[in-house]
């Protein structure tokens, strides 16, 4: 059988160098992973880049991701070039995404790095798709 594995945190972008993310250390993935490939299966893994499970099981292959929409694409890019019989979706992906950031006096700040010399900003969240709703 041919099994897909999603495992570690996704993260999304606050400004060009600062991101939010969920903790996951990736380890349930790369171990299921581990072991449909000791008996016998092929199994590619596609693990969050700040996954602290670093394992790389022998028969395994793993290709890192960043945010859910790198994800999604990586998912639908495997399933039209590849057979895949189970799948399981083990990832911590992000609930919230940054639909604006305003500072201080409430002005809209565009985007780029923030200035840690600022008197603080405000970050206006929005809910993001549910990427395994959308794999049906």
């Amino acid at each position: 059988m041919n099994f897909l594995i999603t495992c570690g945190p996704a993260f999304e972008p606050i400004d060009t160098t600062r991101r939010m993310t969920n903790f996951s250390t990736g380890r349930l993935g790369v171990e299921l992973a581990a072991f449909f490939a000791r008996h016998g299966h092929t199994v590619h893994c596609l693990r969050g880049e700040g996954a602290t499970w670093r394992l790389h099981p022998e028969g395994v292959s793993i290709s890192q991701f960043g945010t859910n929409a790198e994800l999604e694409a990586r998912l639908f890019e495997i399933s039209r070039t590849e057979p895949v019989d189970a799948f399981f979706h083990a990832a911590a992906l992000c609930d919230f995404g940054v639909a604006e950031v305003r500072d201080a006096a409430g002005d809209l700040v565009p985007y780029g790095k923030l200035s840690s010399r600022s008197e603080g900003y405000r970050l206006i969240l929005k809910p993001l798709p549910k990427v395994i709703h959308r794999l049906r």
